[in-house]
């Protein structure tokens, strides 16, 4: 009896998750260059860390865009977004042709690799920063192909993804 209410919870859990995600996606992307809320102040919510391995099912080590990043990258001071550093090999990422940066800078004492496309939205969704990627990572179906909107050289482009199982990326 037992396995059958969690069994029930999780189902239950996932179609709210699923429904919330249907409901998300019917709200436009539409991604100017200065996107996003003015600049968060050191120490705000969003710099709780700088960057992330290996968002799971994507592929990717990314970065917070933060002020500093941004400028450095050609930017508004205030655009949102997720800077990817490095792609893995043969991961979801790399076969949509998400480009990693290659220039490094340092930023609060962290080396950063910029100068790569930066993830401002998720199927529709604005991505803010490494929490936004991560929970709609997190929610999607990998057998669903998504829509991953970047700023590349300043340009908008939209790139197609296969998510893979959090189980199959593989760092090198």
């Amino acid at each position: 009896m037992m396995n059958r209410i969690k069994t029930l919870a999780l189902v239950l859990l996932a179609l709210v998750a699923m429904a919330g995600l249907a409901a998300c996606q019917e709200e436009e992307l539409d991604a100017p260059l200065d996107t996003g809320p003015e600049a968060v102040e050191p120490g705000g919510p969003d710099e709780e860390a700088l960057t992330s391995v290996g968002v799971d099912r994507l592929g990717i080590e990314g970065a917070n865009l933060i002020p500093e990043i941004a400028e450095a990258q050609g930017l508004p001071a205030n655009q949102k977004g997720v800077l990817v550093q490095r792609v893995v090999p043969a991961s979801p990422a790399a076969e949509a042709g998400l480009r990693a940066g290659d220039q490094p800078l340092t930023v609060d004492g962290q080396e950063v690799l910029i100068g790569g496309d930066v993830i401002i939205g998720f199927t529709g969704q604005h991505v803010d920063n490494l929490q936004d990627l991560g929970s709609y990572l997190r929610i999607v179906e990998p057998t669903r192909p998504q829509t991953l909107t970047v700023l590349r050289n300043g340009t908008v482009t939209e790139l197609e993804v296969a998510l893979g199982d959090l189980q199959e990326i593989e760092e090198p």
